[in-house]
């Protein structure tokens, strides 16, 4: 995992370590959800067919990332958001985090579908 260190005046040094989670959509409408320390590498990893669930459902379409402040938080979210179904938890938090469905009307199109909202973000 990549690390930064910034430095502070009167303080010393303070670490700090991130990771993302992120959910794709494939291209079968299936979704994975994965966390990482640096996301445009994952997905270009998941479009290249690098990762085995992926490979055959590309292209993949980028719907969600959530900074989280370590790898633990990361995998603490991915789990309850893989409990959830990654398309239940995106319609429940569609407010509170930072992700492009505005941009994808096939995201859009299979909440409706799946009764999980209309194609009109709430």
């Amino acid at each position: 995992m990549t690390s930064q260190t910034l430095d502070q005046p009167h303080s010393g040094s303070v670490h700090i370590e991130h990771c993302a989670v992120y959910i794709l959509l494939c291209k079968d409408d299936t979704t994975y959800t994965g966390i990482t320390n640096n996301v445009c590498r994952r997905f270009h990893q998941h479009n290249t067919g690098k990762v085995a669930y992926t490979r055959t459902r590309k292209p993949v379409e980028l719907v969600c990332t959530i900074l989280t402040p370590n790898r633990r938080a990361a995998a603490h979210l991915e789990k309850r958001i893989k409990k959830t179904g990654a398309l239940r938890w995106l319609r429940r938090h569609y407010k509170d985090v930072n992700f492009a469905l505005e941009g994808s009307s096939k995201l859009m199109a299979l909440l409706g579908r799946l009764g999980l909202g209309s194609q009109t973000p709430v």
